[in-house]
This record gives structure tokens, sequence and C-alpha cells, in this order.
């Protein structure tokens, strides 16, 4: 099954808002005490990835005739290293006002780190069309048991 398929309709409200107004997305953050590696973020990512079947679309067509296909780009991974730890708001900041590019991937994260902490920040920002609160949450908790294991 490769999950191509035309948007429901809620879905196609969802995209819809994406492609015109850029921020109903949703973003999520797990602030992360311990060691995080960029490369251990790109690994769990990239398992995440193939067990979820939407993880690994983008969405196509003109607005009247939008579709799921599968062939989304690897999950972005930005990180960002911060000096001080309150910096990590603005990194919020930028996400919520940033449109998913739904034609490439339906989620992109950022890694935020600060030099001499073990402390992180992982933000995760889900296109709305295949996502809700709760489920993001889990997404952050299937990463990060991806990193512990």
């Amino acid at each position: 099954m490769t999950g191509n398929r035309k948007l429901a309709a809620t879905e196609q409200g969802m995209e819809i808002i994406n492609r015109c107004a850029g921020s109903f997305n949703i973003v999520t953050i797990s602030r992360i005490q311990g060691g995080l590696k960029e490369e251990i973020v790109r690994q769990a990512l990239d398992l995440i990835q193939t067990r979820h079947l939407r993880l690994n679309s983008c969405i196509v067509g003109s607005l009247n005739s939008l579709r799921f296909v599968f062939g989304a780009i690897k999950i972005p991974l930005r990180v960002v290293p911060k000096q001080s730890i309150e910096q990590w708001q603005e990194v919020v900041l930028e996400e919520l006002n940033q449109p998913i590019f739904s034609d490439k991937c339906l989620i992109r994260t950022v890694l935020i780190t600060f030099p001499n902490s073990q402390l992180n920040y992982l933000l995760i920002t889900l296109h709305h069309a295949i996502s809700d609160g709760i489920s993001s949450v889990q997404l952050h908790s299937e990463i990060i048991s991806e990193r512990l294991e």
C-alpha cells in the first residue's frame, strides 16, 4: 500500500489554511535533560519515518484536487546552538510562523542545544492534516524512546 489518495474534506481544509495562512500547524516541544546529539536524533527520525506512512507523504495538486503522495524528503532536522537557556523561545516563535512546504514533507524538526549544558529542546512541527496534539506528543515519545534504545 502506497498511501496515495485524495485528501478528505478536513485534510483539504488544513492544507488550504497551510497554503494561505502558513501557520496553522502543530508545534510541540520536549525539554530533554541529557546528552542529545544530532546524529542520534537523525537516526531516530529516520526510523520513525519508516514506520509512519504519512511521515513519508507530501501533498500535491491544486486546491480543488489535493492528494497525499508517497515520497517525501527525509524529515528535515535543523540544529540551532544557543548561548543562553532563555533563547529557545526565539526558535519556537520562528517555528510558529513558518509554513510547512507540504509538497516536500509534512514534518520538520529543530534541535536546540546549549554549550556546557546537558539541556536540549526538541521542536517538532507537523502539518495539521496528519496530526493532532495527542499524536504529536506520542511522536515525541517514540523519538525519545528510539534515542534511548
